[in-house]
């Protein structure tokens, strides 16, 4: 019985308490965390880096003035030094594989039977993937005996902590999410005066193999060799040191190729406006969040199935196409079909924006909110047995 009483006293603390460990702050993750305070929650937040130089090169903010609530930590402190209330929270954790700083609040948690949540993409496929998979299986029984349960950010990510050995009673899906769409003042110039009357494809990222932009150009080339009143606009650093220009001279569509540069995330929604279509051709992505934001200015969505949100932002069919990662024959064809019939892109925009309602911040605060809720009861059932 008095264990019993204990524990319910412990919920009672930690419940609407939160503190969420992370690496950078970023635009995707403000919006949730506003919603999520906004519903009444006691919300504290750590970073553990700075924005790095390449993210800001990216058009990312230095996010240098943080709101209350939310710092950075300092090397020569211990992180739960910086939170006096951090026994009374409910704490979300990044990864196996994160900073010290981080696995110093894990270790804490586990110690002080401090209720703790998994937060992440899915890991990296392929060879890494079984290279790293004895610390996977370690941490996986860690959460199945010390944590309240895992947040996915997307399926693929729930379905990769099951091969970590998660168990799936453990498991809830977690999203990122974009902003609210705001008003856009006007169509970003570059854009508009490049396409002019013609068909617009968009992609916005960094230009780099990862993102699959030589995928994107050669399918880009096949799909329109007949069809020259389309153009591509490529949003985002080069990294590849001209090289992707040179594809394009190379592939004869330098004409029809605009590479706009990076751009702040505040001013996406204008590009967006100038365009039909969006693609993200990622070989590798967890979650995609751009594709968020396509979905929020109605545009028709082709990704990659190495995309994380591709598997819940796409509906083949009604929104867009998914495509295989790095096949660039599959990548032309779902071009191509939106290419040859514009007005469809229109029909599939109109229901991205419906899809996109069920990805909103204040969506997945409800999600975050109602595992949390199911979490605690599961264990508290399971302690008084």
């Amino acid at each position: 019985m008095r264990r019993q009483a204990a524990n319910g006293i412990a919920r009672r603390k930690s419940a609407n308490r939160y503190a969420i460990w992370t690496s950078v702050p970023n635009h995707y993750q403000t919006a949730f965390f506003e919603a999520l305070r906004t519903a009444g929650a006691d919300l504290q937040v750590r970073y553990y880096q700075a924005v790095r130089p390449a993210r800001l090169a990216m058009g990312w903010n230095s996010f240098s003035n943080l709101p209350d609530g939310e710092q950075y930590l300092s090397k020569n402190t211990r992180p739960t030094d910086t939170m006096p209330d951090w026994q009374e929270r409910i704490h979300i954790l990044p990864g196996t594989t994160s900073a010290g700083a981080i696995r110093d609040v894990l270790r804490a948690c586990c110690r002080k039977r401090v209720p703790w949540v998994h937060w992440s993409e899915p890991s990296h496929a392929g060879w890494r993937w079984a290279v790293g998979y004895p610390a996977k299986w370690r941490y996986a029984r860690m959460v199945n005996h010390y944590a309240l349960g895992a947040f996915g950010i997307g399926e693929w990510a729930l379905r990769d902590f099951c091969r970590w050995g998660v168990r799936r009673e453990k498991l809830a899906l977690l999203p990122y999410s974009s902003q609210m769409p705001q008003e856009v003042s006007g169509a970003d110039q570059p854009c508009a005066l490049f396409r002019q009357d013609r068909f617009g494809i968009v992609y916005a990222g960094g230009l780099c193999h990862r993102k699959g932009i030589d995928v994107l150009l050669k399918a880009f080339a096949s799909a329109t060799r007949s069809y020259s009143k389309s153009v591509l606009m490529l949003v985002g650093n080069d990294q590849s040191y001209g090289a992707y220009r040179a594809m394009a001279d190379t592939l004869g569509i330098s004409a029809r190729v605009l590479f706009r540069g990076p751009v702040p995330p505040q001013e996406l929604g204008g590009i967006l406006h100038c365009a039909d279509l969006f693609c993200l051709p990622s070989r590798h992505d967890g979650w995609g969040v751009v594709l968020n934001e396509a979905a929020s200015r109605g545009l028709a969505l082709v990704a990659s199935d190495r995309c994380g949100a591709a598997h819940h932002l796409i509906v083949p069919g009604e929104n867009g196409v998914r495509v295989r990662a790095g096949d660039v024959r599959s990548l032309a064809n779902a071009l191509q079909t939106y290419v040859q019939n514009p007005i469809l892109a229109h029909i599939h925009g109109e229901r991205s924006h419906d899809i996109f309602r069920s990805y909103t911040p204040v969506a997945n605060v409800r999600r975050f909110l109602s595992a949390i809720e199911t979490w605690q009861g599961m264990q508290f059932n399971s302690r008084a047995a």
